[in-house]
């Protein structure tokens, strides 16, 4: 045993590190007297260099990971932040971390400041982690399918490049001409009611989107006229006109593709659902076909750079058997890790020719829209549809009905829908509040503990989230249900 000179002289040797890592903690918002239990505890040169670099670092890593960077990220080591904590312990958030009972939490050093500092910068890190979260939360799960998830989606995911700024340079597509006099009249005011993401697919990706919600149309101003005779087929489909849209023009389907391609091929084990739901084409049926036949063709062929194929990469029967109407339930993330696929691609029903590549949308999800402008009808509305849906999963009536399919893959659309009089308000400049970015402002920002209350205080079933603007209001939505995923994996649904 040391004597008291002895500990006096190693407590004044190890002072000035003491006091070094409690005010690099205190700048964190940690209190002195909880920084000195962590520090009392000991603590390497090295763990204090890690926390000197954390305080050191907050705007370079939040801008490396808004751009989907890996910073923060050790690739060799598994670990995250620069802190030697594993990501299943770097991700958990509140008492999960370490488990509710202080008693029982792991209470080396190490692991006690990295998670003080992860107090204040976690939301940070797990915004980096947020472009692999499904490989990181269900490796330890891997039979949890995609029903069983939480997901965040994005509503009219294509819509980023609509121009709402002056002049507001907008078209619609062939099948919404009847906006043509009100773009005369307002093309801002139209522009700011279509746009619904502030952000290309590949950044709503890397924030933790899973399902992408598409439209694909043709601009007015390059419609095929209806001939009454065969069209041609398209040489190369990339010069089909083919744009995804919210009425409104927005961006070649290509871009899109490629962004969603290109994700995939650096993130392979996550799961990406891009549901066609509308194709608006205009035209007989020989024009149909052709813009059909070049979407198809798309899907099997463009492959730019280093990536594969949408179809190489999807859920393609020939690779994943299951029926259409047990895709959500039936098939684990493992399966799908296995056989290398990472999209599952949605048709309405009909819409396209029978192909391996894509399922029909109708037998395996369900996504009802309360189609208000107020934010407590269409929370109220939601939670309506989530307690029938808790009804069918326990049996107690049909999941396929005319609706859809309730015990599938399930769609809360939680963004809100302008109504006429607004509309009308926007375009003749007497209403202020004119953007969809607006209204997601309104309902974004509180939907998270609603959710999480939702899945784990009630436990109904919610497993995807559609919202507006997505990556840029509060990111506590996409964070929350992250966590909720956590306790999905962990058996504490």
């Amino acid at each position: 045993m040391p004597s008291t000179s002895q500990t006096r002289a190693g407590y004044r040797r190890a002072l000035p590190a003491l006091v070094g890592v409690i005010l690099v903690l205190a700048s964190l918002g940690v209190s002195p007297s909880r920084a000195a239990v962590v520090a009392d505890s000991g603590l390497s040169a090295e763990w204090r260099a890690s926390a000197a670099w954390a305080a050191d670092s907050r705007t370079r890593q939040t801008r490396a990971c808004r751009s989907g960077g890996d910073y923060g990220r050790d690739n060799g080591s598994g670990y995250y932040g620069g802190y030697g904590l594993s990501a299943r312990q770097w991700t958990r958030f509140g008492g999960d971390a370490f488990g509710d009972d202080a008693a029982a939490a792991d209470r080396r050093s190490q692991n006690l400041v990295a998670w003080r500092l992860y107090e204040q910068l976690g939301w940070r890190a797990l915004r980096c982690l947020q472009s692999d979260w499904m490989d990181v939360v269900y490796r330890s799960a891997p039979k949890t399918s995609i029903s069983k998830m939480l997901l965040p989606g994005s509503h009219d995911a294509g819509s980023s490049r609509i121009e709402t700024a002056p002049p507001c340079d907008v078209q619609t597509i062939s099948a919404a001409s009847w906006l043509e006099p009100l773009i005369g009249a307002n093309p801002c005011a139209v522009a700011a009611m279509a746009k619904a993401q502030g952000q290309n697919l590949g950044a709503q990706l890397r924030a933790g989107s899973r399902y992408l919600d598409m439209r694909v149309g043709v601009p007015l101003s390059q419609q095929i006229a209806s001939t009454g005779q065969p069209v041609t087929p398209a040489g190369d489909p990339t010069e089909v006109p083919l744009v995804l849209h919210h009425n409104i023009v927005s961006q070649r389907l290509t871009r899109g593709l490629r962004q969603v391609q290109r994700f995939v091929a650096k993130h392979p084990r996550e799961q990406v659902v891009l549901d066609f739901q509308h194709l608006d084409f205009t035209g007989d049926q020989y024009v149909l076909d052709y813009y059909k036949n070049a979407l198809g063709r798309l899907l099997h062929e463009y492959a730019p750079g280093a990536t594969n194929s949408v179809c190489r990469t999807s859920w393609s029967k020939n690779k994943v058997p299951t029926a259409d109407s047990r895709l959500g339930t039936g098939v684990g993330i493992g399966e799908l890790w296995e056989v290398e696929r990472s999209i599952l691609v949605l048709f309405p029903d009909g819409e396209m020719p029978s192909d391996d590549c894509y399922r029909n949308r109708d037998a395996v999800l369900i996504s009802l829209w309360p189609n208000t402008e107020d934010p407590q009808t269409s929370l109220s509305d939601n939670l309506s549809w989530l307690n029938q849906r808790e009804a069918k999963l326990s049996g107690a009536s049909a999941c396929r009905d005319s609706q859809g399919q309730w015990c599938q893959i399930y769609i809360s659309q939680l963004q809100l829908s302008m109504q006429i009089a607004a509309q009308a308000g926007c375009v003749a400049n007497t209403t202020a509040m004119c953007s969809l970015e607006y209204y997601a402002g309104l309902v974004n920002n509180g939907i998270a503990n609603k959710l999480m209350r939702w899945r784990f205080k009630r436990d109904l079933p919610v497993n995807i989230a559609m919202i507006d603007f997505m990556t840029d209001t509060d990111p506590d939505l996409p964070d929350a249900l992250l966590r909720g995923n956590w306790r999905i994996a962990d058996g504490n649904m």
